[in-house]
């Protein structure tokens, strides 16, 4: 997330000041690419001459580092989630309110175009009544971080990691909030101690459902796979992510059908963009602290759900 954070500065014309990695060699790679400065601390960045910083550390280092952030005045984008405790994160929110800096949650998958298109057809009315979203996700993890796999560190496996993408992008699609929840997840895991299989039905507040499972594969070769499904009472569509931010959407109104291919789309740019403009502009950004303690909720509430095998609404999570 470092280096993909840092070639989307790049090509929006930011100025990489510089990095902090404990990893040596991961701070000196992304040095030498990018030209920037290696600090030897945390607390040495935040000091330094710079207007604004990404976090892109595990998610238990987002509440530690997002803090001292805050307390130095530096607009700041988080990779989400925002952390790994409600609690936690609506401390982390607090502190940048307080401090009255800009707050930006990494939910890159807004950033996608074929996304932009559907919020603005489903905002203009086009899908009528939006009943049912149904969405399939299955990754490869051979390739992950280490720390990807160990709950201490992450907060959580595929729930945290990939359905916690989906919940904010539903959310934000049809402007909505989960209301509640029932989730399972596979008790076993290929590796480390987090959960590689997980299934969820989510009702939101307007009536809506979004059906969601998801899976991180055993198998070596397995590509990414990643579907959406959208039924409204006037449309639906459907929605396939490839590799290399690929997308194919098809739309089926009352007036027909339309098909479209994405194969050049850079979403990281569009969110670091939305980023650095909204601290020139002075707004909120899209993807804002208020939204990563939603998107937390909803997965703090589908943990509960996967232990006591019941419903659980959002609100007891708060």
């Amino acid at each position: 997330m470092g280096v993909a954070h840092g070639e989307a500065y790049k090509k929006a014309g930011a100025n990489i000041v510089g990095v902090f990695d404990l990893n040596a060699d991961a701070a000196h790679a992304f040095s030498e690419r990018f030209n920037a400065k290696i600090f030897r601390s945390q607390d040495d960045l935040v000091k330094g001459d710079i207007d604004a910083l990404s976090i892109c550390l595990p998610h238990s280092l987002h509440y530690e580092a997002g803090l001292l952030a805050a307390s130095h005045g530096k607009h700041t984008l988080i990779e989400k989630p925002i952390d790994t405790s409600g609690k936690a994160g609506r401390q982390i929110v607090r502190a940048f309110r307080e401090a009255d800096v800009c707050l930006m949650v990494g939910f890159v998958t807004r950033f996608y175009r074929s996304q932009i298109y559907l919020k603005n057809l489903i905002d203009s009315g086009y899908f009528g009544e939006i009943r049912l979203v149904v969405e399939n996700l299955a990754a490869g993890g051979f390739s992950l971080p280490e720390w990807y796999s160990q709950k201490d560190k992450a907060g959580g496996g595929i729930l945290m990691m990939g359905i916690s993408h989906t919940v904010d992008r539903v959310g934000w699609l049809l402007d909505d909030k989960v209301s509640s929840v029932f989730a399972q997840k596979h008790p076993d895991t290929l590796q480390g101690n987090v959960e590689d299989i997980a299934a969820a039905v989510m009702n939101y507040s307007q009536g809506a459902v979004l059906s969601v499972s998801a899976c991180r594969s055993a198998l070596r070769e397995h590509k990414r796979s990643h579907s959406c499904f959208i039924y409204g009472t006037r449309a639906q569509a459907k929605i396939e992510f490839g590799e290399n931010h690929e997308q194919t959407l098809e739309v089926l109104g009352e007036n027909g059908s339309e098909l479209q291919s994405i194969s050049d789309d850079d979403p990281f740019l569009r969110m670091v963009e939305e980023f650095v403009s909204s601290i020139s502009e002075g707004r909120v950004p899209l993807s804002n602290g208020e939204d990563g303690l939603s998107s937390l909720s909803a997965v703090e509430a589908l943990y509960q759900s996967t232990e006591s095998g019941c419903p659980v609404s959002c609100n007891s999570t708060q």
